[in-house]
């Protein structure tokens, strides 16, 4: 996941790292010009250029076979704004709120 653009990765236990999903409906995609996301985990901004630079692409948002999804808020900004168009978070107990 970078500013513009996010993609799925899958832990592969024999290979003890994550790697890129193999399906296409989980490949990088990325976002129209002019709106990025911003993301933050346990009230902590993840910096875009520390995204770019982890060459083994852990991710910042775990979602489980069991339905369980890490805690994290995510803004879509669009433009020059500061104010997000939308949010999604969620506090961890498997449930998505849009704001």
């Amino acid at each position: 996941m970078d500013d513009d653009g996010y993609g799925f990765v899958r832990f592969d236990p024999g290979e003890e790292q994550w790697l890129p999903a193999p399906a296409r409906a989980f490949a990088d995609h990325e976002l129209p010009v002019g709106l990025r996301m911003e993301i933050s985990v346990e009230d902590t901004p993840v910096l875009a250029a520390a995204r770019r630079n982890d060459a083994l692409r852990s991710p910042e948002v775990v979602i489980l076979s069991s339905g369980e999804i890490s805690s994290f808020h995510m803004d879509f900004v669009s433009g020059k704004d500061s104010d997000p168009a939308a949010s999604i978070s969620s506090d961890g107990s498997g449930s998505l709120v849009r704001e």
